[in-house]
């Protein structure tokens, strides 16, 4: 796909704040090239922490679309697929580079509308995959077939996802790419000194003696951070272990406020704490004693990964 022909480039999620956790490179990228970029999400559902104020500064044009997470919820995809076809349109879009599986089938939707549409779809974790529930192996593996064929790129962050994505019969002249990943900051990401690591428990409110567990990640289901609050409950609560014990949440996202009923529900607001969205997560790392990732599916679990920096310290994973 020659995309250097095009002008207009959209970039579509399903939750705003997402393009500026993740996308900035590509948007600088893309306007250097001498693009202007589109940004179609759901404003509604930030999840992220971000401020519109940053996606002006860029010179990023922002569209509001009805798009909701669950494939499940037809009525809301289905104006939102409207809602596109009218941006795409009006703004004479060549191109949109869709993310997630309900971004990715809404944009290939689009797209078997408008037939000269390009579409690039990142997969961030095919919800398929070898052990994955019989659902998942069935429903989604079949989507990603049917709507290969109005995709021109697919991008996927693993090898088992790259060799799935190969199997695919994508448009005429289609390509499968795997992206290596990001890498991880050594400079960011690295152990504190026992001033440092001392002073950070103190200014988080850990004791000396604490026990202090850690998770990071987006308030949702698939992080899974509900099922470390009822292992805490059945197995720690009332032994001489939880008097010590705290575990923090480093995150925000959807089921923040149902979190919060669990920990309420479950009596352990003098173990968990809640630390919402963190920009030093490093440093959080870096005072932790344990790691927990409790997530059910990763494309690639970049904060395990950046948790192993710490790994041989004073800390597990």
């Amino acid at each position: 796909m020659n995309i250097e022909s095009n002008r207009n480039i959209l970039i579509l999620t399903t939750v705003s704040g997402f393009l500026c956790k993740f996308e900035i490179e590509n948007v600088k990228t893309l306007q250097q090239l001498g693009y202007v970029v589109h940004y179609a999400t759901n404003t509604e559902e930030p999840h992220y922490h971000f401020e519109e104020s940053e996606l002006e500064e860029l010179g990023v044009q922002m569209h509001h679309i009805d798009i909701a997470r669950s494939p499940y919820m037809i009525r809301a995809n289905e104006r939102a697929r409207k809602q596109l076809i009218q941006i795409v349109k009006e703004y004479n879009i060549q191109a949109v580079h869709a993310h997630t599986p309900v971004g990715g089938v809404l944009a290939r939707k689009v797209a078997k509308h408008l037939r000269k549409l390009k579409i690039i779809y990142t997969a961030h974790g095919f919800h398929f995959y070898k052990g994955a529930p019989l659902i998942n192996n069935t429903f989604y593996r079949y989507a990603e077939k049917f709507y290969a064929r109005y995709t021109d790129i697919v991008v996927v962050i693993n090898e088992e996802d790259y060799q799935s994505a190969k199997k695919l019969r994508l448009r005429k002249g289609g390509t499968a790419h795997k992206i290596e990943g990001v890498g991880l900051d050594l400079e960011k990401f690295s152990p504190l000194t026992k001033e440092q690591r001392d002073k950070q428990r103190k200014k988080l409110g850990i004791g000396e003696n604490d026990f202090f567990a850690i998770s990071v990640g987006e308030l949702n289901e698939n992080k899974n951070q509900g099922i470390v609050l009822e292992a805490i409950a059945k197995k720690a609560q009332g032994t001489a272990f939880a008097k010590k014990l705290k575990y923090g949440i480093c995150g925000d996202g959807f089921l923040n406020e149902q979190i919060h009923t669990e920990i309420e529900r479950l009596k352990l607001k003098d173990i968990v704490l809640m630390f919402g969205y963190r920009k030093n997560v490093s440093e959080i790392l870096g005072c932790a004693d344990l790691f927990i990732f409790p997530s059910k599916r990763e494309g690639l679990g970049m904060a395990a990964l950046e948790a192993l920096v710490y790994a041989g310290t004073s800390f597990s994973v």
